[in-house]
C-alpha cells in the first residue's frame, strides 16, 4: 500500500515558499482577499495627483472615466478646502476633471474622487460571476443636526456579472445615504432616521436589518450605549443638563451618536458614533452655559488591509454655542473632525456625518469588484 505521508517520489521537484534556512513572505496581498481573488475594480474611484483653482473653477488631475454632468465627492486632499461632497463635474478628459467652486489653495498632497449614482461597468469576456463588496452612503446628521448620521450598510457576495451598478451618494441637506447595488448584492444607506438594508440608525431611530437578514439594534436610554446589530441603533438623546447623550450602537455599520441638550450650568456631552466596519457620526451638544462637548465619530476597518480607520473628533464650545460631532470613519477613509459648530464629514466608504448647527455630509458609498 502506498505511504499516505509520502510527499513525492525521490528526485521529484517540490515547490515551496521557503528557500534555504530563511523564509521570505510572498509579496501578494491577494491571499487575504475573498477566495484569493484579485481586486479588479474600485468602481467610479479615481486617485487625485494635483489640484488647481482659477476664477471659480477647480481642476483635479486624475486618471478617470468621468463625463460632464457626473456627480462626484472628493476626499483626503490637503488642503481640505478641495474636499467637496456631491458636486457636479463641469468638464472632463481622461486625465482631468473640473467643478465650479470658489475653493482656493496650494495643493500639497492626497486626494480620492468617488463618482456616485448609476455607473456602467466593463467586465472582461468569459467572466460569468463576480465577487462584490458594496457599501452604501453614510447619512447626513439627523434630527435637525442634533444626532449624528448613521453609517452606510455593507454587503458582499457572489453575483452574476453585469454591466450596470449604482454607487450610493453620501447624504447632504438632511438626507439619508444612498444605496449601493451590483447584481443581487445590495447595501443600504445610513439613516437620517432609520437606516436601510444594514445602515446604522440616525435621528433617535433603530438600526436596520441587512442584506443577510441580520437584525439591527434598538435605541437605548441615554447615557447608555444603544444596541448593536447589523446596523447599530442611534444613541438615545438626553434633555437633562449634565446627562450625556447615548453612544451609537456598534455593528457591521455603526449607529449615530445621541444629542445632549439640557439647559443649565453642567457640561453637556454628546454621544459618540458607533463603530464597526463603518462608523456612525458623533452627536451634538448644546444649551449648557459652561461647556458643550460634541461626540467623536465611530471607527471603521479598511477591509482590504485590516487597518483601523478613525472617526473625527468633536468640538467643545461654551455658552450660547454648541459642540459639533466628528464624522464617522468609512471603509476607505478616516472621518473628518468637526470645526466650530459644523459637524465633520463622514469618511469615504459610508461614514456617517457629524451633527452640528451645520450638519456634516455622509461619506459616499463604494463598490469593489473581484474576479
Amino acid at each position: 500500500m502506498a505511504n499516505p505521508n509520502r510527499r513525492g517520489q525521490a528526485g521529484s521537484p517540490v515547490s515551496t515558499g521557503m528557500q534555504g534556512d530563511s523564509v521570505t513572505p510572498f509579496a501578494n496581498t491577494h491571499f487575504i482577499l475573498p477566495y484569493g481573488l484579485r481586486l479588479q475594480q474600485k468602481v467610479g474611484m479615481a486617485t487625485i495627483t494635483n489640484v488647481s483653482a482659477s476664477s471659480g473653477t477647480v481642476t483635479y488631475t486624475a486618471a478617470n472615466s468621468y463625463s460632464a454632468g457626473d456627480t462626484v465627492s472628493i476626499y483626503d486632499v490637503n488642503p481640505t478646502a478641495y474636499n467637496l461632497q456631491n458636486v457636479t463635474i463641469a468638464s472632463a478628459s481622461s486625465t482631468q476633471f473640473t467643478v465650479t467652486n470658489a475653493a482656493t489653495g496650494t495643493y500639497v498632497s492626497g486626494g480620492t474622487a468617488q463618482k456616485t449614482g448609476a455607473i456602467t461597468v466593463t467586465i472582461p469576456a468569459g467572466i460569468t460571476f463576480v465577487y462584490a463588496i458594496a457599501v452604501g452612503g453614510g447619512s447626513n446628521a439627523g434630527g435637525t443636526g442634533a444626532y449624528g448620521g448613521g453609517a452606510g450598510g455593507v454587503a458582499w457576495g457572489w453575483t452574476l456579472a453585469t454591466t450596470s451598478c449604482v454607487v450610493g451618494a453620501g447624504g447632504t441637506a438632511s438626507a439619508a445615504g444612498g444605496y449601493t447595488r451590483y447584481g443581487n448584492v445590495i447595501a443600504g444607506g445610513g439613516g437620517y432616521t432609520a437606516g436601510f438594508l444594514g445602515g446604522g440608525g440616525g435621528g433617535n431611530s433603530a438600526g436596520s436589518t441587512n442584506y443577510w437578514g441580520i437584525p439591527g439594534g434598538s435605541v437605548g436610554t441615554a447615557p447608555a450605549k444603544s444596541g448593536s446589530g447589523s446596523g447599530g441603533a442611534c444613541g438615545g438623546g438626553s434633555s437633562t443638563n449634565g446627562i450625556a447623550g447615548g453612544a451609537g450602537g456598534d455593528g457591521i455599520s455603526g449607529g449615530a451618536g445621541g444629542l445632549s441638550n439640557g439647559a443649565g450650568s453642567a457640561t453637556n456631552t454628546a454621544g459618540a458614533g458607533g463603530s464597526g466596519l463603518v462608523g456612525g457620526g458623533g452627536g451634538r451638544a448644546l444649551n449648557s452655559t459652561t461647556s458643550n462637548v460634541g461626540g467623536v465619530g465611530g471607527n471603521g476597518i479598511n477591509i482590504l488591509t485590516g487597518a483601523v480607520t478613525t472617526g473625527g473628533t468633536g468640538t467643545t464650545n461654551g455658552s450660547g454655542s454648541s459642540g459639533a460631532g466628528g464624522g464617522g470613519a468609512g471603509i476607505a477613509g478616516n472621518g473628518n473632525a468637526a470645526s466650530g459648530t459644523t459637524g465633520g464629514a463622514g469618511g469615504l466608504g459610508g461614514g456617517g456625518g457629524g451633527a452640528g448647527a451645520t450638519q456634516g455630509a455622509g461619506g459616499a458609498g463604494i463598490l469593489y469588484l473581484f474576479y
